[in-house]
């Protein structure tokens, strides 16, 4: 999924608006791939990410480096998988293994 949008604050992203709303799938059938992103809203056709800041060893926070356009993975359960299959809003590619 490319990202829609995002939010800064201090020139850091801190929230991602992606175009994957409820009308696609609901929030509580897809997780993010990237540990450093946690799904934290949706409404009907949109969906916020928060961006998680990592603690490195020196005590400072890190935040991952992302910018629009980027594509981000989702692990989808059965019901995500049936719900983003069936949804004319979602393009669909099929790979051949």
């Amino acid at each position: 999924m490319r990202r829609h949008a995002e939010k800064r604050k201090n020139s850091e992203v801190y929230k991602i608006l992606l175009a994957l709303g409820l009308q696609d799938v609901d929030s509580s059938n897809i997780n993010c791939c990237n540990p450093d992103l946690e799904i934290t809203g949706q409404s009907s056709d949109h969906m916020v990410i928060e961006v998680k800041k990592n603690s490195t060893n020196e005590g400072k926070t890190d935040c991952p480096k992302l910018e629009t356009g980027d594509i981000e993975s989702f692990k989808l359960d059965y019901f995500g998988l049936m719900f983003c299959m069936s949804s004319p809003f979602i393009r669909k590619e099929y790979i051949e293994g």
